[in-house]
């Protein structure tokens, strides 16, 4: 027959052993999250960084087209080009419609 107290000795020692597996999973997976969090938070970081340059860019374009629009108006020789161009394509039109 088997002793009781060494199949006692052994249950015991088998949670033991699956504590401990339990306890160090639960570590890794804290760790792996902290890692993960982290990477996430930079990757956040770099996008608003992204963000606020390309909205830098943005303002900077627009800023630059309106000043190439007010240099057109005032510019005589650009709208009448623009007349020009704009009756080209009116009577391009009204051909291609006929």
């Amino acid at each position: 027959m088997t002793d009781p107290s060494g199949m006692h000795g052994a249950f015991s020692s088998l949670i033991v052993m699956i504590y401990v597996m339990m306890t160090i999973q639960m570590l890794v997976n804290i760790y792996s999250f902290k890692h993960a969090n982290q990477i996430l938070e930079e990757i956040s970081e770099k996008q608003i960084g992204n963000i606020k340059q390309l909205q830098s860019i943005g303002q900077d374009q627009e800023e630059n087209h309106k000043e190439i629009n007010q240099k057109c108006e005032e510019n005589p020789l650009t709208n009448q080009f623009i007349q020009k161009q704009e009756n080209q394509l009116i009577n391009y039109y009204e051909q291609v419609s006929e």
